[in-house]
């Protein structure tokens, strides 16, 4: 597994001006972290695992994700991957591989 995050709606970091003095502006914080696992020789690829901070985001109302995107979708506050999602995620890929050695 390798995750990574992705900052979107990011302004510009300096200002140039005539003054000396400008006013600050607080950072946009809208993120999501993804995390994609697959085997050694690429066989076996698990779904993506999306991260946001909303429980579910504007776009994805009334929407089954994982069936339509064939994403994991889950949230925390600052869209960062935590133990209690690693955890989550490690216990359903537990499942998947517990059943495929059961068929």
């Amino acid at each position: 597994m390798d995750d990574t995050s992705f900052l979107f709606r990011s302004d510009v970091k300096t200002t140039l001006s005539t003054r000396k003095t400008v006013s600050g502006k607080k950072d946009p914080k809208n993120r999501f972290t993804l995390a994609l696992t697959v085997n050694a020789d690429g066989t076996d690829k698990l779904p993506p695992l999306y991260i946001s901070s909303a429980k579910v985001p504007r776009p994805l109302k009334g929407r089954d994700v994982r069936t339509e995107l064939d994403v994991i979708y889950t949230h925390s506050k600052k869209a960062w991957m935590n133990s209690s999602i690693f955890l989550s995620w490690l216990n359903d890929v537990n499942e998947r591989m517990f059943s495929a050695i059961l068929n």
